[in-house]
């Protein structure tokens, strides 16, 4: 691999990244997709340098551990588009403190944050049709299941009424 990579700027025609395409850069520190990338494929990024990774609006897929194991990743804007995010994508990103899910993100679940110890938020846009955020923990739109909560110092958890189902990986 290229251990000494420092910076990549794409093209404007690259639609993927492909499994493993930047693992173990470790000089790489910064990443900026533009919107013509439409997936990330499985381990992409994944022990990376990074510390700020900029997703495109174009991406609509995060694959599987795709930005896992960066431990001094601590900035991530998800683009408008993103629609689901693979299991594991940002598992073990120990120092990642927030993160904002988009609209139209209909599918995830708490394995993506795996081992993300300083991780206190993750929001969901207001305009989001599947998620929504109650009490500090996320919550199917309807309220019935509770799909993750983000704060690993939370010494006391009220589940909300109405909630029939605890997603598996929720904490």
């Amino acid at each position: 691999n290229a251990a000494s990579l420092k910076t990549v700027e794409l093209g404007s025609n690259v639609t993927k990244i492909n499994k493993s395409a930047f693992e173990g850069t470790k000089a790489l520190t910064e990443i900026s997709l533009p919107d013509t990338v439409r997936a990330i494929s499985a381990y992409a990024f994944k022990n990376s340098g990074l510390v700020t990774a900029n997703i495109g609006n174009g991406v609509v897929r995060i694959g599987t551990e795709a930005f896992a194991d960066n431990a001094a990743l601590k900035e991530v804007i998800l683009g408008e588009n993103l629609e689901k995010l693979g299991e594991g994508a940002f598992m073990n990103c120990v120092a990642l403190t927030k993160i904002n899910l988009p609209a139209n993100v209909n599918d995830f679940d708490m394995t993506a944050f795996k081992g993300c110890k300083a991780l206190k938020k993750i929001a969901v846009a207001n305009d989001n049709a599947n998620y929504k955020v109650a009490a500090g923990a996320i919550y199917s739109m309807d309220g019935k299941t509770l799909v993750a909560v983000a704060n690993n110092t939370l010494k006391e958890l009220k589940i909300a009424d109405g909630t029939e189902v605890i997603a598996a990986n929720a904490f």
